[in-house]
């Protein structure tokens, strides 16, 4: 049930980021768009070769950091 529920925070993540215009990317260089939206196919349809641990890592590690820059994107915005 969590490797199910991680699956799908990271696809609603990657959908919402794929939906970004470039110049909220571009203001934000240090976030790997590519890599966000590579793990979604990964988790969407090539299901089978999910590393879990993996996963988990992006979930408790990277899903923070991307938060918090892009907070930081939204706040320092003039």
């Amino acid at each position: 049930m969590l490797r199910l529920a991680g699956e799908a925070v990271i696809g609603r993540i990657a959908d919402a980021a794929n939906r970004l215009p470039d110049d909220v990317k571009g203001a934000v260089p240090e976030v790997a768009w590519d890599d966000i939206r590579d793990i979604r196919i990964l988790v969407d349809h090539i299901y089978h070769r999910v590393d879990y641990d993996a996963l988990w890592q992006t979930l408790s590690t990277d899903v923070p950091d991307l938060l918090e820059r892009l907070r930081h994107w939204r706040t320092s915005r003039p």
